[in-house]
């Protein structure tokens, strides 16, 4: 009896240590998908540079006499 527990017992932790190293695996090839797909924020801040830079030119236009 106390050998099938230890059997079923090595079992559980063998097979739920195997999960946790899947998670993890699974977890950094996650990052790293998400460093090579998504915007980096130095990129982000050039497209508000040129957003900023547009707003000014509308709000110029829009001070304009008629």
């Amino acid at each position: 009896l106390f050998g099938l527990i230890l059997a079923v017992g090595g079992w559980f932790l063998v097979t739920a240590w195997n999960d946790i190293q899947a998670l993890r695996e699974s977890q950094h090839q996650f990052e790293r998908t998400v460093a090579q797909d998504y915007v980096r924020r130095d990129d982000l801040a050039e497209v508000k540079a040129a957003l900023v830079r547009i707003e000014d030119k509308l709000d110029g236009k829009a001070d304009k006499a008629r």
